[in-house]
């Protein structure tokens, strides 16, 4: 009787482990108790305010997959300048290679722009550019809770955007961004990054260059439905002054499995770019990790 007894107690203390070692065979490690990037739920949310997307922030969690969006930019016009708004769509993939190293291939699809008031409207429509972007990761440790670093470098390739106009235009935007797990449902994001950019038209080379911050937070109270806040600062593209210093905020909701739906959202509130753009909404279909 005793015999057997053992022998029960010694079978349900070691089926947790067999269950454990199963699920890393099957799906690789898991990930570490407080991981910021161990629920796809607390990813930063931030739409780009410039309409070729190159300013878009890079999260510290890598990930592959693949990723629809649709973008609208508005502007109300004043005395010297017309209504404009801008609608484009963008097709996005990402291979993951070994959980540390992110390689990507995306274009924005189309881009259609109206600009004018209620007697006259002016309409354009571009394709383009592709581009091609790479990212590593690393996990560390900061105030004692797991912290998440990656370094991103995305390239907008030339002679892939048909309003070039013969002007060939390659754009870059290195960052580095990290992520920390604030606590069950929250977590904490801050970014840094330049944006660089050249054109060659006839008449002489034309470069431009710009510095962001960045800090976000991801809540996710239910495990339907994640919101997040956020604020960035930019300087540089238009001179010594600010370029914009701007709020966004976004909502994230499972579909399906490891698909998700994203409504984000970005306000210039001061600086020049306050002038170009009034207010960004991006919609986004992600399916992957």
């Amino acid at each position: 009787m005793r015999s057997a007894l053992l022998t029960a107690v010694l079978a349900i203390a070691a089926a947790p482990r067999a269950e454990a070692q199963t699920a890393d065979d099957d799906f690789g490690p898991r990930p570490q108790a407080g991981d910021p990037c161990a629920d796809a739920m607390l990813g930063a949310i931030a739409a780009p305010v410039r309409d070729s997307g190159f300013d878009r922030g890079h999260g510290a969690c890598l990930e592959g997959g693949l990723a629809l969006r649709g973008r609208a930019a508005a502007l109300s016009g004043g005395p010297v300048t017309d209504d404009t708004t801008t609608i484009s769509g963008e097709l996005e993939l990402r291979w993951l290679y070994l959980a540390d190293l992110e390689l990507t291939v995306g274009a924005r699809a189309v881009d259609h722009r109206l600009a004018g008031d209620s007697a006259v409207v002016d309409d354009d429509t571009q394709f383009g550019p592709v581009y091609l972007a790479a990212a590593a990761g690393r996990a560390t440790r900061a105030f004692d809770r797991p912290l998440r670093l990656s370094w991103s470098l995305r390239l907008d390739l030339p002679w892939t955007t048909t309003g070039d106009d013969g002007a060939p235009t390659l754009a870059a935007s290195p960052q580095v961004a990290a992520a920390l797990r604030l606590g069950p449902h929250l977590a904490g994001h801050a970014r840094i990054g330049a944006l660089l950019w050249l054109a060659n038209p006839p008449g002489g080379v034309d470069t431009r260059r710009a510095l962001a911050l960045a800090a976000d937070m991801t809540w996710a109270p239910w495990s339907r439905l994640a919101g997040a806040i956020g604020v960035e600062a930019q300087s540089g593209w238009h001179g010594f002054e600010i370029d914009h210093l701007l709020a966004r905020g976004g909502l994230r909701v499972p579909i399906a499995g490891s698909v998700r739906l994203e409504l984000a959202g970005a306000a210039p509130l001061v600086g020049r770019e306050s002038e170009l753009t009034d207010l960004v909404v991006e919609l986004s279909l992600i399916a992957g990790r």
